[in-house]
């Protein structure tokens, strides 16, 4: 072993995708590579820059495509094997960093490099707040919207995240619970995430001694998925498995609900629905002062304090109107933001038990007449030109695949103003160019790092019509 082993200073690579997800929604399209013997002869290399998937890059004048290593820093001499190749480059992981780069700190979790979880905690915090900011600028830049006013971007503090879904099996050794190895089944077994909020912490703890046997059963060896979300008033367990629980486990689960003070438990079998098993009361989010009841396993954003930087983003963005239009509306994060500034909202989204949710939210809170919902699936059937036409403003919060069929019908209407939220810079960036070749102008962007210490930044973009009328 080297003076630096790579164990201790760059343990091998990560994938945000199978740490505490961001969202339950995905998109984009997977790279072709080809693995490469594992007897690949190791190459050294010295690293120039962070990639956009959050890899140290190195541009060997000898090779004819540059390098993509995970965990590694702008300023590492390090040798690496290559382990896959693409048309476009070779990826390699680090075998032996001989000179660490100045420009690298010591990772605030013990778990770093194996856990899936999280790219960038070896990366300074002024060298990751640049690597952030590009990203969006990149993307805008990619699609000839370089000159856009791209703001500061809105920093989160570790211990916020109230999302997390986390992998549990079974041994003979004993129960396991954490997250996924990078491009893995593989999973880490983890006590606890600094991401994570302290009340959701708490709950893993009991979730691998108590919930996940329980909920194991005989099973064992199977992966249970226990998707966490932190709520107002506690917290909501959604099991995934590939069985149904018996009357046993049911009872036994209800009574751990009490026992640990969660707000519900909930179960869902293959891909069918969840099904509550033990809901000891309302589960509660407050979303611009409105109490919703999500249902189980409910896509939320992150964090508390992203939420609210891009509520008052968005608030900031829309005008005072007669009627906005809240496009993938969810449980209604931004529906209600819009209700602040707007006579009347109409909300839209594919997922049933979201905008359930979202009605009996704004019937209760007396908003009945004047916030409206609709199930579509936006995906398959945007909203067309003409039935653009009532709205003064549109908001659209889509997965990471964009909403380039719904930018198209939006390009051609008469909406004066349109409020774009994204998890992608590159798809944003790609439907603001639809919108903006339609007469549309990009006002600003503003990034906020909802998912710290990953590749992955969320945006809020304002974008006012500037030619009037109808075009076709």
């Amino acid at each position: 072993m080297s003076k630096h082993s790579p164990r201790n200073a760059a343990p091998r690579g990560t994938s945000k995708r199978s740490g505490p997800r961001h969202r339950g929604r995905s998109g984009g399209h997977q790279v072709r590579e080809r693995r490469l013997p594992r007897n690949t002869d190791p190459i050294t290399l010295d690293i120039i820059e962070i990639g956009a998937k959050g890899d140290g890059i190195a541009r060997p004048a000898e090779a004819e495509k540059p390098y993509y290593v995970p965990l590694a820093a702008p300023g590492d001499r390090l040798v690496a094997r290559p382990t896959a190749e693409t048309a476009d480059f070779i990826r390699g992981e680090i075998i032996e960093l001989e000179t660490p780069s100045a420009a690298r700190q010591t990772p605030p979790c013990p778990h770093f490099g194996p856990c899936g979880g999280c790219q960038l905690q070896h990366i300074p915090e002024e060298t990751y707040r640049r690597f952030k900011s590009a990203l969006v600028e990149k993307a805008l830049s990619s699609h000839g919207l370089g000159d856009v006013q791209v703001r500061p971007m809105v920093a989160l503090a570790p211990g916020t995240r109230r999302r997390a879904t986390l992998f549990g099996r079974t041994l003979a050794a004993g129960p396991i619970l954490g997250f996924h190895e990078a491009a893995s089944h593989r999973i880490v077994d983890i006590d606890a995430c600094p991401l994570l909020t302290d009340r959701l912490n708490t709950v893993m703890a009991t979730l691998r001694t108590r919930i996940l046997p329980l909920a194991a059963g005989d099973s064992r060896g199977e992966t249970l998925d226990f998707t966490l979300l932190d709520h107002d008033n506690g917290v909501d367990v959604t099991i995934a498995a590939p069985f149904a629980p018996n009357l046993a486990q049911r009872e036994a689960l209800a009574a751990l609900a009490e026992d640990l003070d969660l707000a519900r438990i909930a179960w869902r079998t293959g891909d069918g629905p969840p099904e509550p098993i033990a809901a000891r009361h309302e589960a509660l989010l407050t979303l611009s002062g409105v109490a919703v009841m999500p249902p189980p396993a409910a896509f939320t954003q992150a964090a508390a304090p992203s939420e609210a930087a891009i509520v008052e983003a968005v608030s900031e963005a829309l005008p005072d109107m007669e009627h906005a239009a809240d496009l993938y509306a969810g449980i209604g994060t931004l529906s209600f933001a819009a209700a602040r500034k707007a006579k009347a909202v109409t909300a839209i989204d594919g997922a049933d038990d979201a905008v359930r949710a979202l009605r009996m939210a704004a019937d209760r809170a007396g908003l009945g007449n004047r916030v409206r919902t609709e199930t579509r699936n936006l995906a398959l059937r945007p909203l067309l030109t003409a039935e653009l036409a009532p709205y003064d403003a549109v908001l659209f919060d889509p997965p990471r695949a964009g909403a380039k069929e719904q930018a198209t019908q939006l390009a051609g209407s008469s909406v004066k103003t349109i409020v774009a939220v994204s998890c992608n810079p590159q798809t944003f960036a790609r439907d603001a160019r639809i919108l903006v070749d339609g007469g549309y102008r990009l006002r600003w962007v503003q990034p906020i790092d909802q998912f710290l210490w990953s590749h992955h930044v969320e945006v809020v973009a304002l974008l006012t019509l500037d030619i009037q009328g109808p075009r076709g």
